[in-house]
């Protein structure tokens, strides 16, 4: 499994995990009025996406902040990535369509 980088259409880092057969989850999710720095990200780490922030932390893509925001449903954790993100097209999620 690896990480695809890409950007949502306001500007964020997405984060996409994908094996031989293709995409697997997006494990960032877009929160538009998030306050996050440069080399932050909000981690969809709810429902089908449970254990997704631990992934990452054990692939060296992120670590924790300890900060959550939320986002009507749920709190999701803010991540600070441990490696520049590679350009690529944006990720357009289902909810973005």
């Amino acid at each position: 499994m690896h990480v695809q980088w890409g950007r949502y259409p306001n500007g964020p880092v997405a984060l996409q995990l994908v094996d031989e057969d293709g995409p697997v989850a997006v494990a960032t999710v877009n929160v538009p009025e998030a306050d996050l720095g440069p080399d932050e990200v909000c981690i969809k780490d709810y429902a089908e996406n449970a254990g997704v922030l631990d992934l990452l932390v054990l692939m060296g893509v992120v670590t924790p902040t300890g900060r959550r925001i939320p986002t009507g449903f749920v709190d999701v954790p803010v991540a600070r990535l441990l490696v520049a993100p590679a350009e690529s097209p944006p990720i357009t999620t289902r909810h973005e369509r």
